[in-house]
């Protein structure tokens, strides 16, 4: 049975990171074909590319800016204004009457109602644990964002890209930047838990790297794909 805490090695030498989010993401450049990845620490590797060349996604942000597609926030955030209106309506579709309502109707069979309670198999979730020795600030933070925070231990997965920057900037727009310092956010920015209102520390580059390695590897592992629950041990 594999160790859920060995870091998955996704490093590709012929990449070259050409900028940095300051919380473990990378834009980064492929030395081959000069081809562009959004590197993302807590999401499965890239397997195709963003942009065709540097120059096609500085033209691209460019145009988007001069609409007024990409913003800057009251923390001086650059957000983009298409994935903050799919954010807002995908959150307000999840809570709405209307939503639940077809929600229920689909699970059981168009009679918008619940059924005879079956007993169901006994699948045991996942449990996520990091390496403390190895990545002490990132375990105090998880340890005080669930006791002292009483932040959730239940993390629900999401994988949709725009969720998860949107997440990543509301948790961490407020943290100051300091080198070879990132910032790590519990619950993370990969789950529907995270966001605003998540506790946001800096922590050693090196140790967010790791995080992000070992995440990534306890989602392919475990099969944990959007809208996989898995637990977060803290002791």
């Amino acid at each position: 049975m594999a160790d859920d805490t060995e870091q998955e090695n996704r490093y590709n030498p012929d990449w070259f990171p050409v900028f940095a989010s300051g919380a473990g993401d990378y834009y980064i450049v492929d030395s081959k074909d000069g081809t562009v990845y959004l590197f993302m620490k807590d999401v499965d590797t890239p397997d195709k590319p963003d942009y065709a060349s540097l120059e096609d996604m500085l033209k691209d942000h460019a145009e988007d800016w001069s609409r007024g597609l990409i913003r800057e926030d009251k923390e001086n955030m650059i957000y983009s204004v298409r994935e903050k209106r799919q954010i807002e309506l995908e959150e307000s579709q999840e809570v709405s009457p209307e939503y639940r309502q077809k929600r229920r109707v689909a699970r059981h069979g168009g009679r918008g109602r619940r059924p005879t309670r079956r007993r169901r198999p006994n699948h045991r979730t996942p449990i996520l644990r990091f390496p403390c020795q190895l990545m002490p600030a990132i375990c105090n933070n998880i340890y005080t964002a669930i006791r002292v925070n009483r932040k959730p231990t239940s993390l629900t997965r999401t994988t949709n890209r725009s969720r998860i920057n949107a997440n990543r900037r509301a948790a961490c727009g407020h943290v100051v930047r300091r080198p070879g310092f990132s910032c790590d956010e519990y619950p993370f920015a990969s789950t529907l838990q995270g966001g605003r209102g998540s506790r946001a520390v800096l922590v050693p580059a090196r140790e967010n790297n790791r995080q992000g390695g070992i995440l990534a590897g306890f989602y392919r592992r475990n099969n944990i794909k959007n809208g996989g629950r898995y637990r977060q041990a803290y002791s």
